[in-house]
């Protein structure tokens, strides 16, 4: 897992190639070890997955998908899609913009360390197509829409990614 993805760690080569750097955080990942814990102080705040947010010390390489979906929706709307200033204001704006996380869509979220220690006013969200209103291609929002999702077992898989 790199555990930093955003937009100053992805490089372009003068022949378009992309290339990932800044490998700092990186941590072996090894899904048969699930009791393996991992720093929640890790990842660039507006990149970071909500079960990192919510103190989550369990996660894998999902964690990394939606910091790419993010860097995705950077690039299509030319600002961040989550820029908080603290922790509790980037799960507020996360949940202002994707709406309140369902349980039943992730029963495993009240289990996350910091998930009890506040209250976030419900929230339905705003439409993704909302979100990226000059975005004609709407394979490329819903390639954001899938990687920027509460459950982490439900983000696409970088297999999955086309």
């Amino acid at each position: 897992m790199h555990r930093d993805i955003k937009p100053a760690n992805l490089l372009i080569s003068h022949t378009d190639v992309l290339k990932i750097a800044d490998f700092g955080l990186a941590r072996l990942y090894f899904p048969e070890e699930e009791s393996r814990l991992y720093s929640p102080q890790v990842s660039t705040r507006w990149y970071r997955a909500p079960e990192i947010l919510w103190g989550s010390q369990k996660y894998g390489p999902a964690v990394d998908l939606w910091a790419c979906g993010n860097v995705l929706a950077e690039m299509l709307r030319g600002v961040p899609l989550f820029a908080g200033t603290t922790d509790i204001e980037q799960l507020a704006i996360i949940i202002r913009t994707l709406g309140s996380p369902r349980l039943n869509e992730w029963p495993e979220l009240t289990a996350l360390p910091d998930y009890s220690k506040i209250r976030f006013p419900n929230s339905v969200g705003v439409r993704w197509d909302n979100l990226f209103p000059s975005c004609t291609h709407a394979v490329e929002i819903d390639l954001v829409s899938n990687l920027v999702v509460y459950n982490p077992k439900n983000r696409l898989k970088a297999t999955e990614v086309r």
